[in-house]
């Protein structure tokens, strides 16, 4: 009985420390983030800082890849709000201190290091500076945080928090560029159709075979031809667009009925005549258009490339110049929601090996769902 009470008090604590870390990692990013405001007003206070001292908040330093999501931007934005709800300092405002971080030649939205933000400090009559750095390590954003006395340069506290990537992403999402502005990529899946017509009625052909000659009646049919693919896209900046895609043929369509028969010999069996495999390859690059809040018009030219076979067909491959235009919905900066309708100046035509004659044409004109996502 004394080792159960034993193991029951060394359990006890640790349980309850886990409870009390495990509640601490399911915090609401606001309420921590609060609690990193907190400690750090906490800590001026005990230093002796009036409540009457100006207090400025940098952009938080981060690697490259995380200041191209405006990350370390996002997390001072949101301590400032929770250091504003707190209402011990006057805190500066983004425009006055983005307007003498300009004046003084320091960037705006890049790394700043106490010397600089010391300057920028005075320059404000800002007394107390809130500086930091903000990492991600294995899906979650760790960030360090220092209030620092212009005057003296001393560091009065520090603060340190941990927050799921999704969730900070989430809360922080107005502040963030989780795409950048140059040298975006994107890769997209896409759904391509185009109603295809008959070039006209076939003439009747005759094969000499041993004896007898037998006679062809063909007639070519309308189709559709669905395809489905992807492609990859390369945003030099945010205007332009360089488009790569791939799509293969997503069913066998129909293009003719043949008639086959000797002279005098009546025939009601007409024997399809189908697509194979048909391969679309296009390169464009395209001019971005904003538009309403979530949309943008993308208006480009290029090349397109098709080749396919068929039953008792010819086709090679056909190049031609093309046009494209398309609207896309974006319902965060990752993913978007897209529309085209392409246009192809030659028309792509297929035909007949036995006969000679044309037996289908593609239709210069397809629409084209995609979606995408971007990084």
């Amino acid at each position: 009985m004394q080792r159960l009470f034993t193991l029951a008090a060394l359990l006890i604590p640790l349980c309850a420390a886990a409870s009390a870390a495990a509640s601490r990692s399911e915090a609401p990013v606001s309420s921590r983030l609060d609690a990193m405001a907190g400690v750090l007003t906490q800590a001026a206070r005990s230093r002796g800082q009036p409540r009457s001292e100006t207090l400025a908040v940098f952009t938080f330093n981060s690697s490259e890849r995380l200041s191209a999501a405006r990350i370390g931007f996002a997390v001072s934005e949101l301590l400032t709000h929770h250091f504003v709800k707190r209402r011990v300092y006057t805190v500066v405002e983004r425009t006055n201190l983005e307007k003498v971080m300009r004046e003084q030649r320091l960037q705006v939205s890049g790394a700043v290091d106490a010397a600089g933000a010391v300057r920028v400090g005075k320059v404000l009559g800002a007394r107390l500076l809130v500086l930091g750095s903000v990492e991600k390590v294995a899906g979650n954003y760790q960030v360090n945080a220092r209030i620092v006395d212009a005057e003296s340069t001393q560091v009065l506290g520090t603060a340190y928090e941990e927050f799921p990537a999704r969730a900070f992403e989430e809360d922080a999402r107005p502040y963030l560029l989780l795409v950048p502005d140059r040298h975006a990529l994107g890769l997209y899946l896409l759904y391509n159709f185009r109603r295809n017509t008959a070039p006209g009625a076939y003439r009747s052909f005759s094969q000499n075979l041993v004896n007898q000659t037998l006679v062809n009646e063909v007639s070519p049919e309308s189709f559709p031809l669905s395809m489905i693919g992807g492609g990859l896209r390369y945003l030099p900046t945010s205007a332009w667009l360089a488009d790569l895609s791939l799509a293969v043929s997503a069913n066998r369509p129909r293009f003719a009925s043949v008639k086959s028969g000797y002279p005098g010999q009546t025939v009601d069996t007409a024997v399809p005549r189908t697509l194979g495999t048909t391969i679309l390859v296009r390169a464009t690059v395209s001019r971005i258009f904003g538009g309403p809040a979530g949309f943008r018009g993308i208006v480009g030219a290029g090349l397109s490339s098709m080749n396919s076979s068929g039953d008792r067909a010819t086709f090679g491959t056909a190049i031609a110049p093309c046009v494209r235009g398309a609207i896309e919905h974006k319902p965060n900066a990752r993913i978007g929601l897209g529309l085209a309708v392409n246009y192809d100046f030659i028309g792509k035509a297929g035909g007949d090996r036995d006969s000679g004659d044309r037996a289908f044409r593609f239709n210069p004109l397809s629409v084209e769902p995609s979606l995408a996502i971007y990084f």
